[in-house]
């Protein structure tokens, strides 16, 4: 079940094994692929918020469904869990889920993410 409280910890099994191996080992392109989750991945948070403001669960399922694959390129399968969660708490429309509360619970872990990617990326 879903850990509520989800720590910065998780950062620990953060890892681009799988990013380069896709990737060829080729830098740019991993490059590439970071750059595009920092830029995607927070306007997806803001509208997951915005969803859930509204009780749209129609839309938090899709965005979360949207979001969680991409945490396997970074090792953090914790993270693609927790999303899957509130995927399945919005399409089940289950009253004692707390979908924001989850969400919340991830909120410190992706920011950390996006300046550890940032620093690996500068990196290459």
């Amino acid at each position: 079940m879903f850990d509520m409280d989800i720590d910065t910890n998780l950062l620990l099994q953060f890892n681009l094994d799988y990013l380069e191996n896709i990737a060829g080992g080729d830098k740019e392109f991993m490059g590439e692929m970071i750059d595009m989750f920092i830029r995607q991945t927070p306007p997806q948070i803001e509208s997951l918020k915005i969803a859930i403001d509204n009780n749209d669960y129609i839309q938090i399922a899709h965005i979360a469904h949207k979001i969680k694959p991409t945490f396997t390129m970074y090792g953090l399968g914790s993270l693609k869990i927790s999303f899957g969660e509130i995927e399945t708490c919005a399409q089940s429309k289950e009253i004692n889920c707390n979908i924001e509360q989850k969400l919340n619970a991830v909120l410190p872990v992706l920011e950390l993410l996006y300046a550890r990617l940032e620093i690996e990326k500068d990196s290459f």
